[in-house]
């Protein structure tokens, strides 16, 4: 009998860590005055009367409330019937659409990428993009159909992510879902996309948070430069969202625990019907307008979480994205440097658009990386976290068009990708100069992974008319 109590003891501790795992902002609001807002602020939007205070309800009183005073989930509604967030599902959902898988190849390992067409086919202009981790060509969805009478639309699903094929990261070896081998397949599916569309057709590139970090290494590794000249010199300039910086001196811990979460406690929070409960009121949390968070952005999360194969692949981008040491939980500056001065080989104009509250890569990272990047400006959101294109979506599509033109009225003067870069170190060289350098770092493939300090987690975590004037700098 004591076995048995003690199993059911250890059964209730692992769920409540698979609800800490979840949602590890709460360990930073736990103040009920903050949790007690946001659930204040959701039934206000979905038209409902705020319920009382919970701190004032006691005993069998807390047990007699309905579904929607207890949870978050419940008070959330379709995107359909969110008024900032209908016409740009409408319009999304009524243009022409049609997805291609395409082979791509690194390393001998094979790995089919999808590459979503969305759009007429017979514009001028063509923007591709790049997700951040633990999403898809899904959390594009409402700046498309803003913007899609006037641009057509290539969205790719990196790998492991969306319909693209999710091998597991054994399978690929190492650095297989590191930003180096994404950046590759990804501008492989691109090269066999190009002839599609005429030379007069103008190519962006859309990268937001880890798929901004990712678009930058096309850009700045010298072999890819090398190697997919005819592809980058196709490309007029980068629109980058939130992204992140090759240099960071420190990680927030909601990034170690989506590396570090097992199956086994989500399979846990599975089996207890927590998990889309607790995902919802993560998100909320990580909202500055939660009002915009709908359902299907909860859902779509749950279903990425839950699947085996996306949770590992997701994981592994985040061992991968940067040089940390798991041991010491301290950055590889040497590498990081190293990567910081390939800034200079990205010779095109960049625009950066950032949430003024975000709370996984602070906007002071958008400062740093504006002064890092030669001909690069930023724009800053107001009351926005981490994914203006879900958050605040119609304001973020205000500034891509605008972040469009701007580019396109300099791309004249853009020069063409050298035939050796200017930065001549490349990873290969990278890797023994780290090597002789540090004896403790044994850097892997990727040039960044390490087998005695492994590479420390990023992550992306998602949170009406914004005028030209209204831009912050």
């Amino acid at each position: 009998m004591k076995t048995m109590v003690m199993v059911a003891a250890g059964i209730l501790l692992t769920a409540d860590l698979a609800l800490a795992c979840i949602d590890p902002i709460l360990k930073t609001n736990t103040n009920p005055k903050v949790v007690f807002g946001r659930y204040h602020e959701v039934r206000q939007a979905a038209g409902k009367s705020a319920s009382p205070r919970p701190d004032m309800e006691r005993g069998a009183t807390r047990l007699k409330g309905r579904k929607e005073d207890c949870f978050w989930y419940p008070n959330l509604l379709s995107q359909t019937n969110i008024p900032c967030l209908a016409p740009l599902v409408k319009a999304y959902d009524q243009l022409p659409k049609r997805t291609q898988m395409f082979e791509t190849i690194r390393n001998g390992k094979s790995l089919r990428l999808a590459v979503h067409f969305v759009g007429t086919g017979d514009h001028e202009n063509v923007l591709i993009c790049i997700p951040g981790v633990m999403s898809d060509s899904f959390e594009y969805r409402f700046a498309v159909g803003a913007l899609g009478s006037d641009y057509d639309f290539w969205l790719i699903d990196p790998p492991g992510c969306g319909d693209s094929e999710a091998p597991e990261p054994a399978a690929l070896g190492r650095g297989g879902y590191s930003p180096e081998a994404m950046a590759e397949r990804e501008l492989q599916a691109i090269a066999k996309c190009l002839p599609k569309c005429g030379p007069a057709v103008r190519v962006q590139l859309v990268g937001h948070s880890l798929g901004g970090l990712v678009v930058l290494r096309a850009f700045m590794d010298p072999d890819l430069r090398l190697r997919y000249r005819e592809v980058l010199d196709r490309i007029d300039g980068l629109i980058l969202i939130s992204p992140c910086n090759v240099f960071m001196s420190q990680v927030n811990s909601t990034l170690i625990t989506r590396s570090e979460l097992s199956g086994v406690v989500v399979g846990i929070g599975q089996g207890l019907g927590v998990v889309r409960e607790k995902v919802a009121e993560y998100l909320v949390n990580s909202f500055q307008c939660s009002h915009c968070l709908s359902r299907e952005e909860v859902d779509h999360a749950v279903q990425v979480l839950v699947n085996p194969h996306t949770r590992h692949a997701f994981q592994a981008m985040l061992r991968e994205a940067l040089p940390y040491d798991l041991k010491t939980h301290q950055p590889i500056f040497e590498i990081m440097a190293r990567l910081e001065s390939w800034y200079t080989n990205v010779n095109l104009p960049v625009r950066i658009i950032w949430g003024k509250c975000d709370q996984v890569l602070p906007v002071g990272m958008g400062y740093m990386l504006e002064k890092q990047l030669p001909n690069a400006s930023l724009t800053i959101l107001p009351d926005c976290r981490h994914a203006p294109n879900i958050e605040r979506p119609a304001e973020c599509a205000a500034l891509i068009r605008q972040a469009h033109k701007e580019i396109a009225a300099q791309r004249t003067n853009k020069p063409p990708i050298p035939a050796r870069a200017q930065n001549q170190v490349s990873s290969a060289l990278l890797q023994n100069r780290i090597q002789a350098s540090a004896h403790s770092v044994n850097v892997g493939s990727s040039g960044i992974l390490s087998s005695t300090a492994e590479p420390w987690p990023f992550v992306t975590t998602p949170g009406g008319d914004l005028g030209a004037d209204q831009r912050e700098r």
